[in-house]
């Protein structure tokens, strides 16, 4: 897999812009992004953390400052300048992912705002193309399954999409924790441990009476 476009629609800084990447050659699938401060390298890591993973993408975008809980703020903060002047109440993300040639897939997030600027909802499109005909799939069936067959999962991310800054921070301090946590998401730890959570919370609700649980919580 590689990553072939990346396109970013009142998204912080970048009113409208389209990155495109080429096919890798020769075993060789990594990209460098470069940059001077402040010209937008951050803004396209989270674009891409955001658009592949919505909410599940918050722990790891902590050098934006988000937190777990933020979500809807962070959105609010990202929405363009001057955007809702300009009556554009929609943000949007899309990232085209090529499995082989002529046959990929393309995930588009789009974010809606009202008049004040506050998130009123998202919708995620899926769509699958293959020898230049696209068809749209359920992305609420199929994108955990397209992401976990042809990309990574979000606890997975961090190894594959990061920060060199961040990255060259992490190397003059402890790491101790930090590869202790990509050790345990590896093993599937953080899997079983949010597993055990939710479980733990079935048991207290069924307990306490509240029986209207929808069984996919557990899933």
């Amino acid at each position: 897999m590689w990553i072939d476009k990346i396109e970013l629609t009142n998204f912080k800084a970048y009113q409208h812009q389209r990155f495109e990447f080429p096919k890798p050659e020769q075993g060789r699938n990594l990209v460098l992004i470069g940059g001077m401060n402040g010209f937008g390298k951050t803004t396209l890591l989270e674009a891409l953390y955001l658009c592949l993973y919505g909410e599940d993408a918050t722990h790891n975008l902590a050098r934006a400052g988000l937190q777990s809980n933020a979500y809807a703020k962070f959105l609010q903060g990202a929405l363009h300048g001057k955007a809702l002047a300009a009556k554009r109440d929609q943000m949007r993300v899309s990232v085209r992912l090529m499995v082989i040639d002529d046959y990929g897939f393309e995930i588009t997030r789009t974010w809606f705002f009202d008049p004040k600027g506050e998130l009123q909802g998202q919708e995620v499109r899926l769509d699958e193309f293959r020898d230049g005909v696209s068809r749209p799939l359920d992305a609420e069936d199929m994108l955990a399954t397209v992401l976990e067959e042809h990309v990574v999962p979000a606890n997975l991310a961090p190894f594959f999409f990061f920060d060199g800054e961040e990255v060259k921070q992490l190397a003059n301090q402890d790491r101790t924790g930090w590869i202790k946590k990509g050790m345990e998401s590896l093993m599937g730890v953080v899997l079983v441990r949010t597993l055990r959570e939710r479980l733990g919370q079935y048991q207290n609700n069924r307990r306490t009476g509240h029986h209207n649980v929808d069984p996919k919580f557990l899933c």
